[in-house]
């Protein structure tokens, strides 16, 4: 009894804390380990995980380091601190290359990103693309991509935010998804694993 009442109490607690974090306890099973990647093994909390939203918007996400997007939440403060400014880098802004919707931007790759052969990008491997107003001379928005697992798809962290209307916020995003999945399909287009563009 004394056991039973001990093992009740801490689950109670842990699903309090994931509360707390922004996810919540699997009510079917009220198995805290079912949360175990929510948010700290898959960044953005997707809902595949049991017991994470359905959407990320409750998320806390993570916070990021020079190297790494922030995501969720964090992902603006992280933009708005500018390591990524530190990577490399295009010369300039530029139009969009086809299929691209972005308009005119400027792209910048990690250190995992830019320096990877071919094949599947690293854990880690991350871009930045700055949104250009029409003139080319104004940041209206950003658009990350970041592998944050093995695979293809919903290996992909994708955050897109356009003057204050976040467009796309989590892991295989289909608007995202749908078209970098043609990267290094063709003669025309020669990234691969979902980025066209690698800045080297």
């Amino acid at each position: 009894m004394h056991k039973d009442l001990k093992t009740m109490i801490g689950l109670a607690c842990t699903a309090g804390a994931l509360a707390l974090s922004g996810c919540s306890s699997d009510a079917k099973t009220a198995s805290p380990t079912a949360d175990a990647g929510c948010p700290g093994k898959d960044a953005g909390c997707p809902g595949s995980d049991a017991g994470c939203p359905a959407s990320d918007a409750g998320c806390p996400g993570t916070a990021g380091d020079p190297q790494t997007p922030g995501t969720g939440p964090q992902a603006e403060a992280w933009l708005a601190k500018g390591d990524y400014k530190t990577w490399k880098s295009e010369p300039a802004v530029h139009d969009s290359r086809s299929p691209s919707p972005h308009g005119k931007n400027r792209i910048f790759s990690n250190a995992k990103l830019s320096a990877h052969g071919t094949g599947e990008y690293p854990v880690g491997a991350a871009s930045v693309k700055e949104l250009y107003d029409a003139a080319g001379t104004t940041v209206v928005g950003y658009a990350i991509g970041l592998k944050t697992k093995a695979g293809a798809g919903d290996a992909w962290y994708w955050y897109e935010k356009m003057g204050t209307t976040v467009v796309a916020n989590g892991n295989g995003v289909a608007l995202c998804v749908g078209c970098h999945s043609a990267a290094g399909s063709d003669a025309a287009h020669s990234g691969h694993d979902f980025v066209y563009t690698q800045v080297q």
